[in-house]
C-alpha cells in the first residue's frame, strides 16, 4: 500500500503519523515546507514526481490532512482559503482520477447553515455561511466532479493535545481569567483528532475488498452533541480533577453577543448512522473519553 499524506503537524495528520507506525505500507508525509498548497504549480510538479517514483503495483491512497482551517481569518483571506481548500484539492483530485488513486479528504460540519431541527445526514443539502465553510464545500464539489474514487469524511469541532483548538484555548483561558463567557446556542459534536485518524484506517480496511473503487461521503464525529458552553463545562470538570489553580467561572451567552467575523451554524450536529453501519459498531467512543489525553 502506498500512502501519500499531505500534512505533518496538523491535529489529524499528527495522529495519522502515530498510527502509521503500526500499519504496513509505504507512508510519505508531506509538510507545508515541502509543498505549499497555495503554490499550485509546485503541487502539480510534486505529484508528477511522486507518481514517477512509485515502483510497485500496490493500491495508492492520497490523504489530504492539510487545510486552511482559520474560520475567522478566512473572512478577510478568502483567496488563500479557496486556494488551499478548493484549488489545491481540485489538482490533487484530478491527479488521483488520472492515476487511479483513492482520495481521502476531511471536510466539515460548517458546510451546513445550521437551520435544520435535526442532525445532518450525508445527503442533506449544504448551504455554507462562512468563507471557510464555502471553501470546504467547494473542495468537496471539486473532488466529486473530478471522477476520482474518494472517501470524504465530514467531521466537526476537532480537538487534541496539539495545535489550535477549543480545548487548548479554553483550558488556558480558564487558568488566566476569573470569568469566561461561552456561547450556548450553537450545537455540534466535539471530535478527537485521534478518533478521526483511527476511523480513517478502519474505513480503509473495510473498503479494501473493493480495491478502493468507492465514492463515499461519511460523517465522522463523536457523541454526545453539546453547545460550546456545555463543552467548556466538561473541560473545566476534567481540569478540576488534576488542577490546583482556581478556574474561571463560566457564563453562557448567545452567539449574537460574541464579536465574530464568521457566521457559524446554530446546529451543526452530524448523524453517524452510516459510519456505525459500515463499521458494524453501534457504540463509537464518546469525545469525553478523549478529554484527559487532550489536556495533558
Amino acid at each position: 500500500m502506498n500512502y501519500l499524506i499531505f500534512g505533518t503537524t496538523g491535529q489529524v495528520a499528527h495522529h495519522l503519523k502515530i498510527l502509521s507506525s503500526t500499519r504496513e505500507g509505504n507512508f510519505t508525509f508531506v509538510s507545508r515546507e515541502e509543498v505549499d498548497l497555495t503554490n499550485l504549480a509546485n503541487l502539480q510538479q510534486f505529484l508528477e514526481n511522486y507518481q514517477t517514483n512509485i515502483t510497485n503495483t500496490e493500491p495508492k491512497i492520497i490523504i489530504i490532512a492539510a487545510a486552511y482551517t482559520n474560520v475567522e481569518g478566512a473572512e478577510s483571506d478568502a483567496e488563500n482559503a479557496f486556494l488551499v481548500n478548493e484549488k489545491a484539492v481540485q489538482i490533487i483530485a484530478e491527479f488521483a482520477a488520472a492515476n487511479d488513486y483513492l482520495l481521502v479528504h476531511y471536510s466539515t460540519d460548517y458546510i451546513f447553515d445550521g437551520t435544520s431541527l435535526k442532525p445532518y445526514e450525508e445527503d442533506d443539502q449544504p448551504n455554507a455561511l462562512s468563507v471557510y465553510g464555502k471553501s470546504k464545500l467547494a473542495g468537496e464539489e471539486a473532488i466529486i466532479a473530478s471522477g476520482a474514487n474518494y472517501l470524504i469524511m465530514r467531521t466537526s469541532w476537532v480537538f487534541s493535545e496539539i495545535g489550535v483548538n477549543f480545548v487548548k484555548k479554553i483550558s488556558q483561558l480558564m487558568k488566566e481569567r476569573p470569568e469566561l463567557k461561552v456561547i450556548d446556542d450553537q450545537r455540534g459534536c466535539p471530535t478527537y483528532a485521534g478518533f478521526i485518524a483511527d476511523i480513517t484506517f478502519k474505513l480503509l480496511d473495510k473498503f479494501k475488498a473493493s480495491n478502493y473503487h468507492i465514492k463515499e461521503i461519511i460523517n465522522v464525529c463523536q457523541a454526545p452533541a453539546v453547545s460550546w458552553f456545555e463543552f467548556a463545562c466538561a473541560i473545566k470538570e476534567e481540569l478540576q480533577k488534576t488542577s490546583s489553580v482556581s478556574l474561571a467561572n463560566l457564563l453562557p451567552i448567545k452567539a449574537s453577543e460574541y464579536p465574530a467575523k464568521a457566521q457559524r451554524p446554530q446546529n451543526s450536529v452530524l448523524t453517524t448512522g452510516k459510519l456505525q453501519t459500515i463499521l458494524n459498531d453501534k457504540n463509537l467512543l464518546s469525545w469525553d473519553c478523549n478529554l484527559p489525553a487532550s489536556l495533558k
